[in-house]
């Protein structure tokens, strides 16, 4: 038999006192004095709160995810939600908070934790946040036309495709893997890592992306949603078209909110692409980036390595008409694929642009042909 701490126990007249007084630390400390196994759902949910109330979110998220089992009331399960949608509203992930507390709204609609407020709170920060990135999205597109058109009037170089391809891959080529000395740059096609470094990148590869041959770098490239972006905007006009590629209503809640953020974030920046190109240039130069690298490391052959650059630089050639609209693409494209990885944070998206414009402006692009 269950032999939880009563949830009219005079702990609770403590832990009241301490809470009107902000002493949360000290509710964590008289909540762990109670063995684990006494502990209540109502108890348990005041160590959760504590945690988040000290931003100690990882601990939140740990006894949440022990709790939730437990969770079989509405009240309960409406608390679940809140409290899970508080650290992302906390943490700038309002947009994915807003719909944790829609489920716990809709778990317990009499609204006993007043969710419809936190609700219409998260619906105008991320309306606010959402005009930021149409305005930064904007200024993009104008400023990277300027950068690479007015230098029109000058006669403009021709590159190699290998040069070229190099130029398509600009972030990765400038990229400095963890613990190499320097990125790959721009100056050899064919250039390899130093001998003391493959290991090194071989181990990066690896660890933070599964790639260690050939046919796990595919598996990468083909089927990692961030890398792959071309694929779902391409769904995501088709569904607006009414002609959808797939039967959105077999997805599952996760899979629903996803493409709806997935939508809604498109809407945004939609009129600032390039009509043919869309975001595939942050797809290409990834795929680039990562072929070139595993190339410099010996986990995939010359061979392959042309192989992959020649299919994707084919691509862009037949998607875009210049680097004004490649570079467009890229940067509002880097702003797509951190949407996504960082739990569809609009804030993390801005700031993604933010940084990768700077960095993109410093090419010599602009000095450049668009190879035909």
């Amino acid at each position: 038999m269950d032999n939880f701490i009563s949830d009219n126990d005079p702990i609770y007249e403590t832990l009241d006192r301490l809470y009107d007084e902000d002493k949360f630390d000290e509710i964590i400390a008289a909540v762990k004095a109670v063995p684990r196994k006494q502990w209540s759902n109502k108890l348990w949910f005041r160590i959760i709160g504590a945690y988040n109330n000290t931003g100690r979110f990882g601990d939140s998220i740990q006894e949440l995810q022990g709790i939730f089992p437990r969770c079989r009331s509405h009240e309960d399960l409406a608390r679940y939600w809140y409290q899970r949608g508080y650290i992302l509203y906390k943490t700038d992930h309002e947009l994915a908070a807003q719909h944790l507390y829609e489920r716990g709204l809709a778990a317990d609609p009499d609204d006993t934790l007043e969710l419809k407020t936190e609700i219409s709170d998260c619906i105008a920060i991320v309306a606010e946040d959402f005009q930021k990135l149409a305005n930064i999205s904007e200024r993009a597109m104008m400023t990277l036309k300027k950068h690479c058109v007015s230098s029109m009037g000058k006669i403009k170089y021709r590159v190699s495709d290998e040069e070229f391809a190099l130029r398509l891959a600009y972030l990765p080529a400038i990229r400095h893997i963890p613990n190499t000395k320097y990125g790959l740059g721009f100056d050899d096609f064919l250039k390899k890592f130093p001998d003391d470094e493959k290991r090194i990148v071989r181990a990066f590869l690896k660890n933070n992306f599964g790639v260690v041959d050939k046919k796990s770098l595919d598996e990468l490239l083909n089927g990692k949603l961030s890398y792959n972006l071309t694929s779902v905007m391409h769904n995501v006009c088709a569904q607006a078209a009414g002609s959808p590629d797939f039967d959105a209503s077999a997805l599952d809640q996760n899979g629903r909110e996803l493409f709806g953020d997935f939508t809604l974030f498109l809407s945004y920046i939609i009129k600032f692409l390039p009509i043919r190109g869309g975001v595939t240039a942050w797809d290409l130069s990834e795929k680039i980036g990562f072929a070139r690298n595993a190339y410099a490391c010996d986990v995939i052959s010359e061979k392959d390595y042309c192989e992959a650059v020649n299919k994707y630089m084919d691509i862009a050639k037949q998607c875009f008409s210049d680097f004004d609209e490649y570079l467009t693409s890229l940067v509002l494209g880097s702003g797509m694929f951190m949407f996504l990885e960082d739990n569809r944070s609009v804030k993390s998206a801005i700031k993604y642009i933010d940084t990768v414009m700077p960095l993109v402006l410093q090419g010599d692009v602009p000095d450049i042909m668009w190879n035909r």
